[in-house]
């Protein structure tokens, strides 16, 4: 019975964010799938937050009653205005297993292997992730203790962030591990780490959606095990840290954007206001992600109107928390940060070498970076365009912001030896990174398996 409360804390992100999707049915279903886990995650984490601000209870009944009033209002809605659930499966293949069946006797022997590698992956993570209870210092310092928190004292204290590292952390994350344990019906670290596994198979299903909206299953599966084979994500599944879900936020608005400025559905201008709203709530790099979008929406000359409704949400939950945030502290507590910035002109060497040992030469990221770097030379003036611009530049500033933050900023020099923080850095956009090689790489295959069945049939 433990072991489904914890599993059930899992799936009802899942469940909450698949009331909304169809609001994106222009997208891939699979896409949509993989976007549903982050929506019902941004969802839980504003209920239980304003109930947090306006004096209700964290508690079990109260939460449940306040969540599922709000599901089934919005299931209402829905249905008031014609829009039910969308299928997973074509018409004619809904129904039965015939469809499934079909679908994977038609990926081949190379997609039947990328996708029994795939299966292990998230098997083993996820049985790595349920067997042990958190041991990360820095997850238990800075997310977990502010969730237990919350969860024994059934609300928000005026002290909470003065009891644990980074005061300046959003509480997205432990208010997520609230609702798991709240779910699991008692503290268990163990169903608040599988809430935080659930974010890797969700890009790994956004990436596969991404991809299949222009190449064949094999092929795309392909492309989304190499975004999702990169081996510090695989680490980062198994242990409730932060950089994977602002990894994953990243990636999502990067995709619905490039879906918004290619057809003009507004279905992706809504998602990319989601998951910019759940990159605030993540961590404090968040809203500069969304800086940089609404940048390059900019340059794309997307109307002032659409950059405001990309905007608003993210905008909205920085105002509140810059608001609510100084109440929450002790008058001891010390935000570390910008504020640390000093002259760091004999540092810019030591960086630069770092951060390229960092990109080219650690088993962390494969041989992503290398192949990221020769296609951003080589189809550099391709990278303005509306299907390269969202998944190239984002990656690119971000990575010369956090040259500059090493080098400027006293606090992170000092950890620029020990490669720790370095490596989560780089992890919130080297999914990213990834999937922009994958679309190269799967062109590439593409190409290769058409011209042999040409040659086959000749």
């Amino acid at each position: 019975m433990t072991l489904l409360m914890d599993f059930l804390g899992l799936a009802s992100l899942w469940g909450f964010g698949l009331l909304i999707t169809p609001l994106f049915s222009s997208f891939h279903p699979t896409t949509r799938l993989g976007m549903a886990y982050g929506i019902g995650a941004v969802w839980i984490t504003l209920v239980l937050g304003i109930m947090g601000l306006v004096g209700l209870p964290i508690s079990t009944p109260v939460v449940f009653l306040v969540v599922f009033a709000l599901a089934i209002l919005v299931w209402v809605v829905r249905l008031r205005v014609g829009m039910p659930g969308q299928p997973f499966l074509e018409s004619t293949e809904r129904g039965t297993w015939n469809g499934v069946a079909t679908r994977l006797a038609g990926l081949g022997v190379v997609g039947a292997l990328g996708l029994l590698v795939a299966t292990i992956i998230a098997a083993l993570t996820l049985f790595r992730t349920w067997i042990r209870p958190i041991t990360g210092w820095d997850v238990f310092a800075v997310y977990s203790i502010k969730a237990k928190t919350i969860y024994v004292t059934e609300t928000i204290p005026m002290v909470l962030l003065g009891a644990g590292n980074s005061p300046d952390y959003p509480l997205g994350p432990p208010l997520q591990q609230v609702w798991a344990a709240l779910v699991a019906g008692s503290w268990n670290e163990t169903a608040i780490k599988l809430a935080f596994w659930g974010y890797f198979p969700s890009m790994c299903l956004v990436a596969y959606g991404t991809l299949r909206g222009q190449f064949g299953p094999s092929v795309a599966l392909v492309g989304a095990l190499f975004v999702g084979a990169l081996p510090l994500m695989i680490q980062h599944s198994q242990e409730p840290y932060i950089n994977l879900p602002l990894a994953y936020f990243v990636l999502g608005q990067s995709v619905a954007l490039t879906h918004y400025v290619r057809g003009g559905s507004r279905h992706g201008l809504l998602a990319a206001a989601l998951f910019g709203a759940g990159a605030v709530l993540t961590r404090p790099e968040g809203p500069f992600f969304v800086i940089i979008n609404v940048i390059l929406l900019t340059y794309m000359k997307v109307p002032a109107k659409d950059r405001l409704v990309y905007l608003g949400p993210a905008a909205a939950v920085w105002g509140v928390w810059a608001v609510v945030r100084p109440q929450l502290m002790y008058e001891t507590a010390v935000i570390t940060g910008l504020p640390e910035i000093v002259s760091g002109a004999d540092r810019v060497w030591p960086v630069a070498t770092a951060l390229g040992q960092a990109l080219f030469m650690s088993g962390n990221w494969i041989i992503v970076w290398t192949l990221f770097v020769v296609a951003f030379l080589i189809r550099f003036r391709s990278t303005f365009d509306v299907e390269n611009i969202f998944f190239s530049w984002p990656v690119v500033i971000y990575l010369f912001f956090l040259a500059w933050l090493f080098v400027r900023n006293e606090w992170m020099f000092q950890f620029l030896a020990d490669n720790t923080l370095l490596h989560r850095w780089i992890l919130h956009v080297a999914p990213l990174a990834a999937l922009w090689v994958a679309f190269f790489i799967c062109a590439g295959l593409s190409e290769r398996l058409a011209f042999r069945a040409v040659r086959e049939k000749s």
